[in-house]
């Protein structure tokens, strides 16, 4: 979407649902005590039985409640179709109208349209129904960072300020750099028999990998090899796989403020290139290695999708089965990109008519 806002010159604003699971009202049966100081003022009309205590029927959702998402969900998926917005079929966080795309996160919201006049339509429709916030132009959404350059139609993404804080919680801050998030020269391999980390070990190891992969999910596609090949290790990671970790942080701070700039310029055609291929505008690239995992001999697949110039799409993965020569690891990496590029050619049929 900040390719399509970028290459179309769409307006892009946020808006944010004041305590959004305090909306709905709750479908199933659910009872709860009474919060610690609260009374009923008519307690007279339910007299505390001794040795019992009070409870009372949930009418509407609550935050930690389980069926709170679900609820808020529902309730705000039924409010967006009557306002005249269609849910896709293909991501059903992303609702469509002639003149306005939404985006929505749980309680963040992005609106995208060629016309002002429809945003602003369409916030105050939002407001009707729920307490809103109206944050304007988008600036920073889920811990991106959007850089917008009107003139020259280009849109800029990336997670500075994460990984800065990523850094510091893991005091890796102020430690030396280095050009590449691992050493091409080093195989992992998983522990080897009898060795056991030490829980706080594994703990810390899992932690830096959760952060890690959050920076790689939003606009760090250079971080998903690293993510795909140390995350095998969680449940028992070694100190070389530690070192590994420790690395990337040392790569993170290097390339703290690289991102994904989409430029608004048409994609090139791709000739002479191996495993890449063209559709509706979006550059795809896929490969794959053989029995790269020396545990399984499984293989790793990889794909990355690119519009106007930035990313959009991309995997590393180890692959399901082991493949019998390199031919076959192609054709299973190849497969795996297949299947994204037809969602994203369905994604892109049901856009194209609010441009």
């Amino acid at each position: 979407l900040f390719a399509l806002a970028a290459k179309n010159n769409w307006e892009i604003e946020q808006m944010d649902v004041v305590t959004a699971f305090l909306n709905p009202l709750l479908q199933e049966e659910v009872f709860m005590e009474l919060p610690e100081g609260y009374s009923l003022p008519d307690s007279h009309i339910f007299p505390r039985t001794s040795g019992r205590k009070l409870i009372c029927r949930l009418r509407k959702c609550l935050y930690r409640l389980k069926q709170a998402p679900r609820a808020w969900y529902t309730d705000i998926d039924t409010y967006l179709s009557s306002i005249g917005f269609t849910r896709s079929e293909e991501d059903y966080n992303l609702y469509i109208s002639k003149h306005t795309i939404l985006l929505l996160f749980v309680d963040d919201i992005l609106l995208f349209s060629p016309k002002r006049e429809a945003i602003r339509t369409v916030k105050d429709l939002l407001r009707t129904k729920y307490q809103m916030s109206d944050l304007g132009a988008v600036q920073q959404f889920l811990g991106i960072q959007v850089v917008r350059d009107r003139n020259a139609r280009s849109i800029h993404i990336n997670q500075a300020p994460y990984i800065e804080t990523v850094l510091k919680r893991f005091q890796m801050n102020n430690c030396n750099s280095v050009s590449t998030p691992m050493d091409p020269s080093v195989r992992f391999q998983a522990a080897p028999p009898g060795y056991s980390a030490l829980k706080e070990n594994i703990l810390e190891y899992q932690q830096a990998i959760e952060s890690i992969m959050y920076a790689m999910l939003g606009t760090r596609p250079d971080l998903a090899f690293t993510v795909s090949t140390l995350s095998k290790y969680c449940s028992n990671p070694t100190p070389e796989h530690a070192v590994a970790v420790q690395r990337t942080f040392r790569y993170l701070q290097k390339t703290l403020h690289v991102g994904i700039t989409y430029s608004g310029q048409k994609n090139q055609a791709v000739t002479n290139v191996t495993d890449g291929f063209m559709l509706t505008g979006i550059t795809g690239f896929t490969d794959s290695d053989w029995a790269g995992d020396i545990d399984t001999r499984k293989s790793t697949s990889g794909y990355v999708f690119t519009l106007y110039g930035g990313a959009v799409s991309w995997k590393s993965t180890r692959q399901n089965v082991v493949a019998t020569s390199s031919t076959e690891a192609e054709y299973i990496a190849c497969s795996n990109a297949a299947k994204e590029a037809l969602w994203i050619r369905r994604l892109d049929s049901e856009i194209k008519g609010t441009a």
